[in-house]
């Protein structure tokens, strides 16, 4: 007995040893199974964010697909259109190069135009300097004429204040006049009388009494006659000076008409001097339309020009785009069937640890 129970103690201690061994490896069986189950939920989540991925990549990849599938399309559409309009454009450009052509030489012919207009325009400034020139000097001597005439107006109103001064005196005289020949009227019909007196006493009468009547007849003769001449020179220079007065009347009356045709004169030049500039303003308003037309032929070809590049090279852009896309396409398929081989080599391990924990339990179950 003592044998078998030590025999028995002994198997005892043995199956404690194993116990303490499968437990121990079962402990680590369950730290790997964890580990295991701890990468598995790993890929997992990662097979999931694949998914995600590859579903939102397969989403854009359709997207993408549809998108060029669309800008196929509408390349195409595009292509078609452009050929249309590169047809159109290029018939365009050759009624715009005739266009141009007869611009051209519609410029080339308004250049000629212009040019011969151009000088006449500098012959026409050169007459126009010429006539301001003349204007000018017609000016100063029509100054030196209104100058002239201010000092004929003002001897004029001095000669009418002298004339009628003189009218004035000449009246005076002819009143004063009428006075001493009423007055020599009356001492001829008195000296008549007295000669008739002095004739019928001539026989009594003594000759010193005829000496005195003499003396004073001849003084009062002499008198008489300086009346006279007094008189008659008044009136010859009041002849004189109404002559004067009628020859600067018809002086100011040619000037003033002098200055009339003058200033007529200015107003015509003046008005084909502004008539000439308004027609050389007409013909470089004309052929800056020309240049500007044509400025606006040549900027229409080169928009043209450039919307077919750009055209071009948002082909180019969206081919290699497509190009991208569909290598980054290939390797989330690469890495996706990488990422399956993974999952299924662990779900392969994960089954084969849990066989071996299920053989744990139950040999540790057993014992």
């Amino acid at each position: 007995l003592r044998v078998k129970s030590k025999s028995l103690e002994d198997s005892c201690r043995l199956l404690n040893d194993q116990n303490s061994v499968l437990v121990t490896e079962k402990q680590m069986l369950v730290s790997q199974f964890e580990t295991t189950q701890q990468k598995l939920e790993d890929l997992v989540k990662r097979h999931a964010d694949l998914e995600q991925r590859y579903t939102g990549l397969e989403e854009e990849r359709e997207s993408t697909l549809r998108r060029v599938e669309e800008l196929l399309g509408w390349l195409e559409v595009e292509k078609q259109e452009h050929a249309n309009s590169n047809q159109l454009h290029q018939t365009k450009i050759a009624d715009l190069e005739s266009q141009i052509h007869l611009v051209q030489e519609a410029g080339d012919h308004m250049k000629e135009e212009f040019e011969e207009q151009l000088d006449e325009a500098v012959n026409a400034q050169f007459d126009i300097f010429i006539l301001h020139k003349c204007i000018q000097d017609l000016r100063d001597k029509n100054a030196l004429f209104m100058g002239y005439c201010e000092k004929l107006l003002e001897a004029s109103k001095l000669s009418e204040k002298l004339i009628a001064e003189l009218e004035h005196t000449s009246h005076e005289q002819q009143e004063d006049l009428s006075v001493l020949s009423s007055e020599i009227k009356g001492l001829r019909k008195g000296m008549f009388q007295l000669l008739e007196a002095l004739q019928s006493d001539a026989g009594s009468k003594d000759t010193g009494y005829d000496n005195s009547d003499q003396r004073i007849l001849h003084y009062i003769l002499g008198k008489l006659d300086d009346l006279k001449t007094s008189l008659c020179e008044a009136l010859d220079e009041n002849q004189g000076l109404v002559l004067e007065k009628s020859v600067l009347v018809a002086v100011l009356w040619q000037l003033k008409k002098d200055v009339e045709d003058l200033n007529t004169v200015i107003i015509m030049l003046t008005q084909e001097i502004e008539i000439r500039n308004i027609q050389i303003l007409a013909l470089q308003k004309e052929m800056q339309q020309l240049l500007e037309s044509n400025e606006e032929l040549i900027l229409q070809v080169r928009d043209g020009n450039q919307k077919e590049a750009a055209l071009l090279v948002e082909v180019e852009v969206l081919q290699k785009r497509l190009f991208d896309l569909q290598g980054a396409y290939a390797d989330l398929q690469k890495e996706k069937c990488k990422t399956i081989e993974e999952k299924e080599s662990l779900q392969k391990a994960y089954e084969i640890l849990e066989e071996a924990k299920h053989e744990l339990e139950h040999e540790c179950y057993c014992v």
